[in-house]
């Protein structure tokens, strides 16, 4: 597994930004499912499939403090 993730960090005293870029490979990875049989109380594991996952994207995280009372908070995530 290969990942990397760097932060940039804002903030006044009423507003919070983070933002995230990141990326990441992963190789050999094993999924493998738990099925029943059609005879009752018979259970078994699939043979494990393997892959390869790589994931790009932006994190977005952000505080808007409206009043000593409200906060808005967002986190959305862009994949590419």
């Amino acid at each position: 597994m290969n990942q990397i993730e760097l932060s940039y960090k804002v903030q006044t005293d009423k507003f919070n930004l983070f933002v995230t870029p990141f990326h990441s490979q992963i190789s050999n990875l094993a999924e493998s499912a738990f099925a029943n049989d059609t005879i009752p109380n018979t259970f078994y594991n699939t043979p494990p499939l393997y892959s390869n996952q790589r994931s790009i994207g932006i994190e977005f995280e952000s505080n808007v403090k409206i009043s000593t009372n409200f906060n808005i908070r967002g986190n959305p995530k862009v994949r590419l």
